[in-house]
């Protein structure tokens, strides 16, 4: 507990029980002059319980931090009021500096540094168009500026004896030993052939007789010298399978193969094409041209198509339409016809036969081979009459005609 002294006017008579009365109170006056002796202090307790220590050197301490706070916050005041001194001059400076800088000002400045210094005179002054090589006076500094201005390409622009001479020794040193050793006999350039290889049927070689290229068992594939040209192997203008010419050539026949660009997108079809190819098999009376058509990879005998026989004719397979432009079919009946009756029909063409004449051609069958006679008349590219007539003495049964038109100029002279 801190001592304090009472400097209040107290009354002798009273000092008793004062002093009574301070031993049974535990507190000190809330008044008066307390004085701390050394190594006395009081000791508050915080709301977590932390023991606060407040003595001289605290009261030190405390003091100067505050003294220092109030030297600080001091000097800031007075670099603001600084900056605001200097933020104000500079405004001025700012707004003079634009006043002298408008195009007037400048050019009036520059008109007047010119005359009073007389620094050009009547036709000298660099006006747009005035200036002429004439007028230049280039000296070697001048030069010299120009070149050290100038970007690294420009400069490969600047020819003097000395680049020339360092840029033929450049290229000496290249032609002799390094593009005549290693770049023209080893690996590109043979002699007056060009080539990818230096050994004979290998790669591709180029010379005054044309191009060539071998295979890599060194047959001679492509051969172009501008008389007998020839490429050994397949050819396609097309990637995709389905599509292009494609040209073949195998042990025993040549094709060729024709596919369309466009199927329709139905699946289906995409190996629709034509084949034309030449064959000779081990059986050489079989040897022939075949001409087919067919919506499968490879074709069949029930594909339409021609075939040639060398020495021999010509023949079909497949099946043939019945309306095609030089060649139509087709089939009548008629019921029982008795013995000298007859039977007539006023056929016409789907479409329009080749010709004005055509051939016509009808079998006629009944069903009890009774003999029968026709007659074709009126035939033209449009069609014809056809009349079937009983010779025999009993009925014919039923009558069934299948004819055959064909396009023909025959008749016509």
């Amino acid at each position: 507990m801190a001592k304090y002294n009472d400097l209040r006017p107290t009354r002798p008579d009273d000092s008793l029980k004062r002093l009574m009365r301070r031993v049974d109170n535990p507190q000190t006056v809330p008044h008066g002059v307390k004085v701390a002796q050394p190594d006395e202090r009081v000791v508050f307790y915080d709301s977590s319980y932390v023991a606060r220590t407040w003595d001289g050197d605290a009261i030190a301490d405390f003091d100067t931090r505050i003294s220092q706070g109030k030297a600080a916050i001091d000097a800031a005041t007075d670099s603001l009021n600084q900056a605001a001194q200097d933020i104000s001059a500079a405004r001025d400076r700012i707004a003079q500096v634009e006043a002298d800088t408008t195009e007037e000002a400048i050019g009036s400045t520059a008109a007047s540094q010119i005359n009073s210094r007389r620094l050009i005179v009547g036709r000298d002054a660099i006006l747009t168009g005035t200036v002429d090589i004439a007028q230049l006076n280039v000296t070697g500094a001048m030069s010299a500026e120009l070149v050290k201005s100038m970007s690294s390409e420009t400069k490969k622009l600047v020819v003097s004896e000395d680049a020339i001479l360092n840029r033929a020794t450049v290229v000496q040193s290249l032609v002799t030993p390094e593009l005549v050793a290693q770049k023209v006999s080893s690996a590109l350039i043979t002699g007056s052939t060009i080539q990818t290889s230096a050994n004979a049927n290998q790669g591709v070689k180029i010379d005054s007789t044309g191009y060539k290229a071998y295979d890599s068992a060194g047959n001679l594939a492509v051969n172009l010298d501008g008389k007998n040209n020839r490429v050994v192997g397949s050819f396609a203008t097309s990637y995709d399978d389905s599509s292009g010419v494609k040209i073949t050539q195998k042990s025993t026949a040549a094709a060729i193969d024709l596919y369309t660009p466009n199927w329709g997108g139905n699946a289906s079809y995409q190996d629709s094409h034509a084949g034309i190819w030449f064959e000779v098999p081990s059986n050489l009376a079989n040897r022939k041209l075949n001409i087919i058509a067919t919506d499968k990879k490879d074709a069949t005998r029930d594909d339409p198509g021609m075939l040639l026989y060398p020495g021999v004719g010509i023949g079909f397979q497949g099946r043939f339409v019945a309306d095609s432009p030089a060649w139509k079919m087709g089939r009548v009946t008629s019921a029982s016809l008795a013995p000298g009756a007859s039977a007539d029909w006023d056929i016409t063409f789907p479409t329009a036969l080749t010709g004005d004449n055509p051939a016509i051609f009808p079998m006629v069958t009944n069903g009890a081979n009774a003999v029968v006679s026709y007659v074709v008349t009126k035939q033209s590219n449009s069609g014809f009459h056809l009349r079937v007539k009983n010779t025999d003495t009993f009925s014919t049964g039923s009558v069934f005609v299948i004819w055959l038109a064909i396009g023909t100029g025959i008749l016509n002279g």
